[in-house]
């Protein structure tokens, strides 16, 4: 048997050396559908399946409860809960205009608390984090930390780049580090090429400063968690239950009390039935397109096979072997 296939798939190399035209035809069909699918697949990979690029993912949870939080609800919940080993708090911002030693570029970032990366575990490829000190509203100087991605791209990996200043929204940022490869934010569905502390928001989203975003009733922030080891998500969940319970008692006693729920870190909360619809049906969509590649490529050879009827039967006749 094993002969037999050699054989075979002998033959089939000289066909496909004698007809290049038929063989590139065949290669490229195939080729399209495997390349829809693969695309789609990581897509799908990225957005629901696979894990995030950080230390112990499972550890790490986000904050739901149909809403954002609050700068005083997420200290509240970061100093009373007693089940996280730290908490974190980040803002997707829109797209801002990056202007470094070139054409202006849109680019999305996010405004993040200064143990962002710590709460993530994660060790920058170039340069630190943000220190406590720079998340602090004190006027000081203007820090970014930029994604991998966005340093290769339009800073050519320069490994120099650490202490540069680069201009977003009319302002300069001086680049303390540069994210791990492959990490573009814990969420997934926001992809982000720059990080900048908290209490910049009013400098690199001015709008922002038109609120008053660190008062209790300005909900904004989205909230994620680390869980200290041997804590349950049950466990958790009650801890920052009685917390969300106590401080709606005590600041929002006319609104309806609605618990918080903890989703796996990268989730994309209220919206994970939509974007599995959406991907299931896109996943249909190539599969289908791989299966017409697949019939296109089966007509080929059968037209010719159809072609060479005369040529087998000639060689079959004579007892040669097709």
């Amino acid at each position: 048997m094993f002969e037999t296939a050699l054989q075979d798939l002998s033959y089939a190399a000289r066909s496909f050396r004698k007809s290049p035209g038929f063989t590139a035809v065949v290669i490229v069909s195939i080729a399209l559908g495997i390349a829809a699918n693969t695309t789609i697949f990581s897509l799908v990979n990225g957005t629901l399946l696979g894990a995030l690029p950080v230390k112990e993912a499972g550890r790490l949870v986000t904050f739901s409860e149909g809403t954002s939080f609050s700068y005083p609800d997420y200290l509240d919940y970061r100093d009373q809960s007693g089940v996280f080993e730290s908490l974190m708090a980040h803002f997707p911002l829109t797209p801002v205009s990056l202007s470094a030693g070139g054409v202006p570029e849109r680019v999305w970032g996010q405004l993040v608390t200064a143990n962002y990366f710590s709460v993530l575990g994660l060790k920058p490829a170039l340069g630190r984090g943000f220190l406590p000190e720079e998340d602090q509203l004190s006027g000081g100087a203007l820090v970014t930390v930029l994604s991998h991605g966005l340093w290769r791209r339009r800073f050519g990996a320069d490994p120099g780049i650490i202490g540069r200043s680069v201009v977003m929204n009319n302002r300069g940022y001086t680049v303390v580090g540069v994210a791990p490869p492959g990490f573009r934010g814990a969420d997934r569905g926001i992809l982000s090429e720059f990080w900048v502390p908290l209490s910049m928001h009013a400098q690199i989203m001015p709008e922002l400063a038109k609120d008053k975003q660190y008062s209790r009733n300005n909900q904004w922030l989205m909230i994620n968690g680390r869980l200290k080891p041997g804590v349950t998500r049950e466990q958790a969940l009650a801890a920052i239950n009685v917390v969300h319970t106590r401080i709606a008692d005590t600041y929002r006693k006319e609104e309806k009390k609605q618990p918080v729920s903890l989703v796996t870190a990268g989730a994309i909360p209220g919206a994970r039935r939509f974007v599995l619809s959406l991907m299931t049906v896109l996943m249909v969509v190539v599969g289908l397109v791989l299966l017409v590649a697949c019939a296109n490529v089966a007509n080929l050879l059968l037209a010719k096979a159809t072609a060479r009827q005369k040529e087998i039967g000639i060689r079959l006749a004579l007892g040669a072997g097709v």
